[in-house]
This record gives C-alpha cells, structure tokens and sequence, in this order.
C-alpha cells in the first residue's frame, strides 16, 4: 500500500506561506530586540552626554561669574584710582590759590575785619594745604618706591648674572 501524500496545490501554497510567515516574523521579533537594546544603549550614551554637558555648563558658569566678579572688584578699584587721583601741576595750583587767598585773608585782618570768621577761614586753608601737601608728598613716595622697586631688580638681574658666571667655569 501506498501512502497518498498528494497536496493540493492551495494547502501546499498555504503551508509555504505558514512556514515564510513563521520565518520573518522570527526574523522581525530578532530585529526588535536587537533595535530596542540599541535603542537603550543610545538612550544610555545620549543620557549621559548631556549629563556631562550639563555639568560643564554649570561649572563654566561659576568660572564666569567668578571673573565677571573680579572684573567688577577691578572696575571699582580703577575707579577709586582715578577718582581721586591728581596731577602734580593741579596740586600745586589748588595750593597757590589757598596760599593767595590766605593772603588776601591776612590784608583782611590787617583791615581790622571780623578776626574770627577770618581766622576759622585761615585754619581751613591751611588743613586744606596741608592735606595737599600730604597727598602730593604721598604721590611723590609712590613714585620714588617705584624707582627702589625697578633698582631693586635690575639688582637681583645682575646678581644672579654674576652667580651664573661663577658656577659656569
């Protein structure tokens, strides 16, 4: 006896279908897998990137508004400087005027005018040119400190030039 195995050609093509079907759709579910660990592992990477991205951001930003800070504390500085710097010709002016007003207070004085009022005015000139003098002799040392310090320099500049030389041969 024989076994009849014959198919109809529609279950045959059904069977194929069946078996392609189960083919790609483990291929599919593969695929899934695979793109969504992918997908996690980017995620992961893209996570932390800007994460680190963040971080820098924030960390930059303390470094400027550190500096913007010193900026400002300079700007003040420089300012005050400036403020209440003068130059040695306008001290010296101010100072002739309290000196010539001065004067004209004493022929006051000698006119027999309100001695009082007089010399409470004389007293204010003469802490006014005093307090000039003070600031210009002030500008004067800063100066000449200015000189010792580019002396002091050029000094050390040879001494070590010197010891240089000595330990060389």
């Amino acid at each position: 006896m024989e076994d009849d195995t014959r198919v109809s050609l529609k279950e045959y093509f059904n069977k194929q279908l069946k078996s392609i079907r189960e083919y790609f759709d483990t291929r599919i579910a593969g695929l899934e897998k695979v793109t969504t660990a992918v997908e996690s592992r980017l995620q992961q990477y893209f996570d932390l990137k800007i994460q680190a991205l963040n971080c820098s951001f924030e960390d930059y930003k303390i470094y400027l508004d550190n500096k913007l800070r010193e900026m400002n504390e300079f700007r003040g500085a420089l300012s005050d400087v400036i403020k209440f710097q003068s130059s040695t010709k306008d001290l010296e002016g101010a100072v002739k005027t309290l000196e010539a007003e001065n004067k004209h207070l004493l022929e006051l004085i000698n006119t027999k005018a309100d001695l009082e009022s007089i010399s409470f005015k004389i007293k204010a000139n003469d802490e006014a040119i005093r307090q000039l003098e003070k600031y210009r002799a002030g500008m004067e040392a800063k100066a000449s400190q200015t000189s010792v310090l580019i002396a002091l320099a050029f000094s050390i500049i040879g001494i070590m030039l010197t010891l240089i030389n000595m330990f060389s041969r």
